[in-house]
């Protein structure tokens, strides 16, 4: 729960504009995503155990699923991230670097959009089969 906080949080503080800039709409779908994560990461000091085992599936699916999300979208998002900050780190300042080397790995908002999309669909997956499995309850 912590570590969900923790990286919502930072998500949030990344894709805020800085001065200057405008939000975009990259930028809010991003912003959306994260505030999920942030609230995944209370969600875990909610739940007990034993009263998450009692409810309907009607109720543990939703969840599960809003949780998967998170995890995959906030996993997905941190490691894209620290691949665009130390993408080629060695290439740099290197006379003679090819200059594809020296950009971001995901450049353009279609690109942020398919990584959303991709990772929204696997935690979706693994979220509803998890609930609608009751994989908790064994």
């Amino acid at each position: 729960g912590i570590c969900l906080i923790i990286i919502g949080g930072l998500i949030v503080w990344r894709v805020l504009p800085e001065e200057g800039e405008s939000l975009s709409k990259w930028r809010i779908a991003v912003f959306v995503f994260s505030v999920m994560v942030f609230i995944s990461g209370i969600f875990c000091f909610i739940l007990e155990k034993d009263w998450f085992m009692g409810i309907s599936n009607g109720l543990k699916v939703p969840m599960y699923t809003m949780l998967g999300t998170s995890l995959t979208f906030s996993l997905t998002f941190s490691v894209v991230d620290l691949v665009n900050q130390g993408s080629c780190q060695g290439c740099f300042g290197q006379s003679g670097a090819d200059q594809r080397l020296q950009q971001s790995v995901v450049q353009t908002p279609a690109q942020v959009y398919s990584i959303l999309v991709a990772s929204v669909a696997m935690g979706a997956v693994f979220g509803f089969s998890f609930g609608a499995l009751d994989v908790e309850d064994d």
